[in-house]
């Protein structure tokens, strides 16, 4: 019998090749696989995620840590594990779909869209209308989706191309640990795209609140840790 991650890398590769009229029924039946998944099942110790950093200061800590399991052209499968009160900063995913499911501790996760029916009401004056010192360049509205703190216990996150699609996210209390999984991954996505920059990861800073639920978001270079 198939291992749970076993069986979710091949409904993953199922659903992601899948053609319009099946994907969304594959999509369901991958994240129920997704929401079963613990750190046991993937035998992670989850005391590696709040473990101490070194004793010595000159040594520098990852504040976060990747442990890759799977990646192909078509997705990628890993383990993203936060230091505690550490961030992975507002960044997107063109083109792309994802599920995150916490193994162990908790994040808060701040998800966003663009191009929708609120942003479209914002005008171009409130866009251009910037803190002090802000140049008003590669800024625009984005739609607060949720604001959501999330355990092992709770359901996978899925972001979607024109859904969730940028966000951050934060342990809360202490160290936590998630599985993620990504199509395609980043590096393919680039590659297969003649405009391969375009399909970049790209991070963002929250510059102000323009409705109750849209801010003004403006395209940043990578923030270094």
């Amino acid at each position: 019998m198939a291992s749970l991650i076993q069986s979710i890398l091949q409904q993953s590769l199922v659903t992601f090749r899948s053609d319009p009229a099946s994907f969304s029924a594959q999509m369901t039946t991958l994240a129920g696989l997704v929401e079963k998944i613990t750190a046991e099942d993937l035998n992670f110790d989850i005391a590696f995620a709040s473990a101490p950093a070194d004793s010595d200061p000159t040594i520098p800590v990852a504040p976060i840590t990747y442990i890759h399991i799977f990646q192909d052209g078509v997705l990628s499968i890993g383990i993203f594990v936060l230091k505690a009160d550490k961030t992975i900063p507002l960044h997107n995913h063109p083109d792309m779909y994802g599920l995150v499911k916490v193994l162990s501790g908790k994040v808060k996760i701040d998800s966003y869209s663009l191009n929708t029916t609120k942003t479209r009401e914002i005008t171009n004056q409130e866009t251009t209308n910037v803190p002090e010192g802000v140049v008003p360049k590669n800024i625009f509205p984005a739609e607060c989706n949720s604001s959501e703190v999330c355990d092992s216990l709770s359901k996978p996150c899925l972001l979607e191309p024109h859904n969730k699609n940028i966000h951050e996210i934060r342990s809360v209390d202490g160290a936590a640990a998630f599985l993620h999984v990504l199509a395609p991954p980043y590096a393919e996505a680039a590659a297969a795209a003649p405009e391969a920059a375009a399909k970049r990861c790209s991070f963002y800073a929250a510059l102000r609140r323009l409705a109750p639920e849209v801010v003004l978001l403006q395209e940043i270079e990578c923030p270094s840790w």
